[in-house]
């Protein structure tokens, strides 16, 4: 058996990964995640307000480019499993993909002036293409990465900081240089080549010193079309229950993101408060994700999660009876739910890397990039699905984000804020009380289910 901490000769880990390495891993993840903020953040306004184009132009060009962005995450995930290379299947896309998500972040945060629908259109979709094949293999690598299923949740818990840590830096940097919100363009074009500027060398070190694991092989040999492999998805129940949970999990929380800005101006009024708030919630998620590794393995993965997402929702509930000047109390509330939010950037996906393993015992060559692509297309259905729908329903009830609004219109802002999420939460917390793959005794088996 291999020593722990040191990779086998076919490159993956028996024991405890060095930190050096998984900080390397993680590394990309900081830079990915820079990049993604002004895409969510800045993006429609810097478009409509700087140069002109229409919003109805703007959200067909995203409703499109996220469309396209869904499709695209199998179909690299199918690659990477598909494709060896002696450089490593995972890294060989990565890199592949890197230049190109340069150049087209660069066209997207640095638009000239006459910028228009096909010069949004395109750079965007080259942002989601090309960010695909860096996200999906390197989620896929980590899962491959070893094979002690305790270990994989701090290999999901370093990839989640690093991407947190982006988010901070880009948020207190901006600030910190003396740019405001209101200062878009320059914001945005900042943030944007931080990214640029920092991806290709924090890459570098994970080309440099993570290995990427032999032992996988390639499903190039295999007989191989989509049909038989989505019917092993669906049959696969572990998987199902998951997926199920994620999908739940990700539309509670995609709410209240999406509604965050709103919800601090109309009914805490305290919108100048809300870049704090931010750095906050990151902050104190970063500050937990040493306690979610700890405590899965004294009471498993499934466990972990569902308190997490019960303490969330026990915390979360009394934020729609918050108003006016109860700034301490949301306050409170903001650090305690990032602390519960390292559950869920932590526990689901490494449960899904033990699935990884389990379905690779029964079909023999990996399928890391597939099930994760699907988790990834599931992440960003749930986006558009709570971005959609609680727009929509503030649209119906007449809801005015700069005006004043009635007592209704701030209920529905609120129960769509702090009420749906909580119930979604619980909803996924029962779906996951049903899940079945144990991990308790340090590794995979599937347990029966309950009469």
């Amino acid at each position: 058996m291999t020593a722990p901490g040191k990779p086998s000769e076919i490159g993956h880990y028996t024991g405890r990964v060095p930190t050096w390495r998984l900080g390397s891993y993680a590394a990309p993840a900081a830079a990915l995640a820079t990049l993604a903020l002004p895409l969510q953040v800045f993006v429609p306004t810097l478009y409509a307000q700087e140069i002109g184009i229409s919003l109805t132009t703007i959200g067909t060009v995203l409703l499109v480019a996220r469309l396209w962005d869904m499709f695209t995450d199998p179909v690299i995930g199918l690659l990477s499993d598909r494709v060896p290379s002696p450089f490593g299947r995972r890294r060989t896309w990565m890199v592949a993909g890197t230049p190109l998500l340069l150049v087209s972040a660069y066209m997207l945060f640095l638009p000239p002036d006459n910028a228009g629908f096909w010069h949004l259109l395109i750079s965007l979709i080259g942002v989601y293409t090309f960010g695909t094949m860096l996200v999906v293999p390197m989620n896929a690598w980590g899962a491959e990465l070893t094979d002690d299923v305790h270990e994989r949740t701090r290999i999901q818990a370093f990839r989640t900081g690093a991407g947190l840590l982006g988010v901070v830096i880009a948020l207190v940097l901006p600030a910190y240089l003396g740019y405001g919100t209101d200062d878009v363009r320059q914001t945005s074009a900042l943030i944007g080549m931080m990214g640029v500027i920092a991806l290709p060398v924090l890459l570098m070190a994970a080309m440099s010193f993570v290995p990427d694991p032999a032992h996988h092989r390639s499903l190039r040999q295999e007989r191989f079309n989509i049909l038989p492999v989505i019917g092993d998805l669906w049959a696969n129940r572990p998987l199902r229950t998951l997926y199920g949970a994620f999908l739940l999990n990700n539309i509670a929380t995609g709410l209240p993101a999406g509604l965050f800005l709103l919800f601090a101006k109309h009914k805490i009024g305290e919108p100048d408060m809300a870049g704090l708030w931010l750095v906050l919630f990151f902050g104190s998620t970063i500050a937990s994700l040493p306690f979610w590794p700890w405590i899965s393995r004294r009471i498993g993965k499934r466990n972990a999660w569902i308190g997490g997402m019960v303490g969330a929702s026990a915390l979360f509930v009394w934020s729609p009876f918050l108003g006016i000047g109860d700034t301490a109390l949301y306050t409170a509330i903001v650090i305690a739910t990032g602390i519960c939010a390292g559950a869920n950037l932590t526990l689901p996906a490494s449960m899904l890397a033990d699935i990884v393993e389990h379905d690779r015992a029964g079909v023999g060559p990996s399928r890391a990039g597939i099930l994760f692509s699907v988790w990834g297309s599931i992440a960003k259905l749930s986006s558009a699905l709570a971005a959609g729908t609680s727009f929509l329903v503030l649209g119906w009830v007449g809801f005015d984000a700069q005006g004043v609004n009635n007592s209704f219109g701030l209920f529905s802002l609120a129960a769509l804020y702090g009420l749906v999420p909580v119930i979604l939460n619980l909803f996924a917390a029962g779906v996951m009380a049903r899940y079945r793959l144990d991990t308790a005794a340090g590794t995979v088996s599937l347990q029966p289910a309950k009469a």
